[in-house]
């Protein structure tokens, strides 16, 4: 057993029936159960258009996807079979704290001390003009795969103000401190999210997320400020990005209250179907939310999600799934209205480096198509979400496509920056050939889009794709993991 299992187990019997209470910024939102009899007991109205309960279910479907995922999944041994809800349980009564300051607690527990998340100090002004960091990370260091560096981040779980949150890669809530120190977020504010090598070879997973979240600040859209972070003994980079669900220091005091909701949970659909969808339901999801607060506002949030879809295609984005597209919600909580609803800034944006030139197919669906896209298909979607029309409500063509190749060109001179001058300077060959690979497929999909690129041998790097390719070096890596273990250990796992 694991170190994050010791500290996590399973509702048994009588802990299944429990009565929670969820708490926002320290008001009480309402009383919930989960497991078989699922239950919930509104205590503040305020929230109800927020927090909606979709058809046919009991409990808001922002509750029923509170849940591991990947790396945490596995340290948590969640099984396959979630029917009776027993780990759900266990795993949100082993914790407190939540994203957007939301707490749970038992019931009967005392209502939470706990301090609100703020941000105390900007990482911007601790980040020099390539996205390095230049403040003091005292976190842990490693890479995933190595055991003794996965069990002390599995200890983090043990400690209910750890905060609790879903996602596939290894991810630890931080703290940056005005001083420019960043330390585990253990009884501090968790205002930086931090995200460490990925298994199997996938060294390049922090500089790739940096590539990515460049590229779409590039293009115009809003980001969080971001970073990555330098390791020791030359262990690859880590990402890190930080919270925008959360107010700034004295901020928090005022009647303005933030709150970030995936539309996986907007649209009332399971964490499990979060790449079943298309854009144009997001889109109709965000106008509904946000067309009859400030009508420029859902132009905007229109204008920020067509911009992302073209970057998702573009830079071979194969994970812009529902969960990793959001809406920011402020409200003040005297008046109890809402009073801004907006697309989210982006994140969570990273290039499939597992296939060759072809690339990855999209998640969610634009125009019934996944793969395949031309100028015409973004053409389509721009009309299809009231985009670039004139006055009379005439589709402006040359707007629309000056716009679409605008994206795919700023994200290509993006991506060749960082690659030929990258944030860290003791990058291995591995991460060098993966920007390289990042940079292959946006210029590759910025000709699809009849977009003229800088001089880049694109054919250059897919030829090497046997030699230096992500699957060659997973191929190798198994193959010297399989001879180091014990014979009897090979003769097991047969």
């Amino acid at each position: 057993m694991n170190i994050a299992s010791q500290h996590f187990k399973a509702a048994d019997s009588g802990e299944i029936n429990t009565l929670f209470s969820l708490y926002h910024h320290g008001d009480k939102v309402a009383d919930f159960r989960l497991g078989a009899n699922k239950e919930w007991f509104p205590v503040d109205d305020r929230y109800n258009d927020i927090i909606s309960i979709a058809d046919g279910e009991k409990i808001p479907t922002f509750l029923r996807n509170l849940k591991p995922e990947g790396w945490l999944r596995e340290h948590l041994n969640w099984p396959a079979d979630q029917k009776n809800g027993k780990l759900q349980v266990g795993y949100i009564s082993s914790g407190m704290r939540f994203l957007s300051n939301f707490i749970i607690k038992k019931a009967d527990e005392p209502p939470p001390q706990a301090k609100n998340d703020v941000l105390l100090d900007h990482l911007s002004n601790h980040i020099d003009d390539k996205g390095k960091f230049t403040g003091d990370y005292s976190g842990p260091y490693g890479r995933a795969g190595d055991m003794a560096f996965e069990n002390k981040l599995s200890e983090f779980w043990g400690d209910r103000n750890t905060a609790r949150y879903s996602g596939a890669e290894i991810k630890t809530p931080h703290c940056l401190a005005p001083d420019g120190g960043i330390s585990v977020a253990r009884n501090k504010p968790f205002n930086i999210l931090l995200k460490h090598a990925g298994r199997d070879c996938i060294d390049s997973l922090g500089i790739n997320e940096f590539m990515g979240l460049s590229m779409a600040k590039a293009v115009g859209l809003e980001t969080p400020a971001f970073c990555v972070i330098e390791q020791k003994n030359g262990l690859p980079p880590i990402f890190g990005i930080e919270r925008y669900d959360i107010p700034e220091h004295g901020q928090d005091k005022n009647n303005t209250r933030i709150m970030t909701q995936d539309f996986c949970t907007l649209l009332g659909k399971h964490s499990e179907h979060k790449g079943m969808g298309a854009i144009l339901e997001v889109a109709k999801k965000l106008k509904k939310l946000s067309g009859d607060i400030n009508t420029e506002q859902t132009q905007k949030n229109m204008e920020a999600l067509f911009t992302r879809s073209i970057l998702s295609y573009v830079a071979n984005d194969a994970d812009m799934h529902l969960k990793n597209l959001s809406a920011l919600i402020h409200y003040n909580s005297k008046c109890k209205t809402i009073t801004s609803v907006k697309f989210s800034p982006s994140y969570d944006i990273t290039t499939d480096i597992c296939g060759g030139p072809e690339g990855h197919r999209q998640v969610l669906s634009i125009e019934g198509k996944k793969d395949k896209f031309k100028i015409k298909t973004f053409m389509q979607l721009a009309k299809r979400l009231d985009l670039f029309t004139d006055e009379a409500g005439n589709f402006q063509e040359e707007k629309a496509k000056h716009h679409i190749q605008n994206v795919a060109k700023n994200a290509v001179s993006k991506a060749m920056e960082i690659h030929n001058d990258p944030p860290i300077d003791a990058l291995s060959e591995e991460i060098k050939y993966d920007m390289a690979v990042v940079v292959s497929h946006v210029v590759d999909r910025a000709k699809r889009l009849d977009v003229d690129t800088p001089s880049w041998d694109s054919k250059a790097v897919w030829g090497n794709l046997k030699e230096k390719g992500l699957k060659t070096r997973q191929k190798k890596a198994e193959k010297r993991l399989s001879a180091d273990r014990p014979r009897f250990q090979r003769k097991q796992n047969r």
